[in-house]
């Protein structure tokens, strides 16, 4: 990877309050120019991998903003910084389409086949395995789309890293697809696709439960806001024929490598049930489910829950570094499966129509004492501070059992 000289950085980048390593890049088959961000320290305990989500960039989606709602340029209380101070260097990129690499057809938010970003960051991955051939481990992180990269990553290139971490990845369109347009519209994209591939077209949503989030989005100048602009129609329909290859028997199961996937219960950008498919049937004997509450889907800058899954990251991946202790009791969490996403509206209206129409047909059953209820190993990030704000709630009683 060639590594700029800071002369010739951007003069965001060159501030002690950025706080960054290195940057340069590297070329792709296709000859784009992929651009590469580092935080590094001396002796790394292990090495991660970022892959960013779709419309944003690498160190946009690594740095913080300070205060919350202005630009992202700064490393103190950024995941950079905690994994610094745990000992963790840490490597982003800009996938091609994105931030400041290139541009397939000279268009931002686009690219050709999702496919070319799995190979992009497959590639970067043997290059900092490369440059870490004294052994560090290295592990692979992706947020929403880069979720998807990076777990596709670890399906196509299963010795590419130590580990996988998927943070609400957009791995299931079964939620978007189940509305009745939706079944029409959905593969009608494959064919627009053809004739139109760079035309924004489908919608995008806001992140309403965290404004100035979504403010940080849309005031920067290299980012592709959801909620403001539209998908390209290659890209939705690229995504859609990813999440229909991800269903196809022996895909998924090629996952070997430990991995932790958080998701949101009540996601509304990645399907939950995405992580949820992705826990179930992975062949890999050290994997784990985190259902995550109080977020909407940004994971990395929805604080302060969003610091606690960082923690949790590092802890996860010294724990597979020689260098911590891997919990008992979450490892292998077969259990988890139990745990599921908060259902749909349409999913709930449905279960209360089957409810109802089943009541009639039945003798209403014995009551049973509650408590019976099993718990799940898995931890259930956010829901303990929850409760103590509605303790009073039965809602929150339930979420903590």
């Amino acid at each position: 990877m060639e590594v700029y000289p800071k002369r010739k950085w951007e003069p965001e980048l060159k501030t002690k309050a950025a706080n960054v390593s290195r940057t340069g890049h590297f070329f792709n088959q296709h000859g784009l120019k992929i651009r590469w961000y580092s935080w590094e320290v001396a002796q790394p305990k292990a090495v991660i991998a970022f892959a960013h989500g779709i419309g944003v960039y690498g160190s946009f989606e690594m740095l913080a903003s300070n205060p919350p709602g202005t630009p992202r340029q700064h490393y103190a209380s950024s995941w950079p910084e905690r994994a610094n101070e745990a000992g963790v260097s840490l490597f982003c990129l800009d996938h091609q389409g994105h931030g400041r690499s290139d541009y397939a057809r000279g268009k931002r938010c686009y690219f050709e086949r999702i496919q070319h970003l799995v190979d992009d960051f497959a590639l970067f991955v043997g290059k900092l395995k490369t440059e870490f051939a004294d052994g560090t481990p290295v592990f692979m992180v992706g947020t929403s789309l880069g979720g998807y990269v990076a777990t596709r990553a670890a399906i196509d290139y299963p010795d590419a890293a130590n580990g996988l971490v998927a943070l609400a990845p957009a791995l299931s369109l079964d939620r978007i697809a189940a509305k009745p347009l939706n079944k029409i519209l959905l593969p009608f994209t494959t064919i627009l696709s053809m004739m139109i591939p760079t035309v924004p077209l489908p919608k995008t949503v806001k992140n309403v439960k965290f404004p100035l989030t979504q403010q940080e989005v849309e005031n920067d100048v290299l980012t592709w806001p959801s909620g403001v602009k539209r998908t390209r129609v290659r890209v939705a329909a690229e995504v859609y024929l990813a999440s229909l290859a991800l269903k196809q028997p022996g895909v998924i199961e090629k996952i070997t490598m430990p991995m932790i996937t958080f998701h949101g219960r009540d996601d509304v950008y990645t399907d939950p049930k995405g992580s949820a498919m992705l826990y179930e049937r992975a062949s890999s004997s050290d994997k784990r489910l985190e259902w995550v509450d109080d977020v909407f889907h940004d994971l990395c800058h929805e604080k302060p829950t969003s610091d606690e899954i960082c923690d949790e990251i590092l802890s996860w991946v010294l724990a597979r570094s020689n260098f911590g202790t891997i919990d008992a009791n979450a490892k292998p969490a077969k259990r988890a499966r139990k745990s599921k996403p908060t259902p749909s509206k349409s999913e709930r209206s449905a279960a209360s129509a089957k409810k109802s129409s089943s009541a009639k047909s039945k003798p209403k059953p014995a009551s049973k004492p509650s408590g019976g209820r099993r718990a799940s190993p898995t931890v259930s990030i956010g829901s303990s501070r929850a409760a103590k704000k509605a303790s009073s709630s039965s809602r929150a009683t339930r979420r903590r059992r």
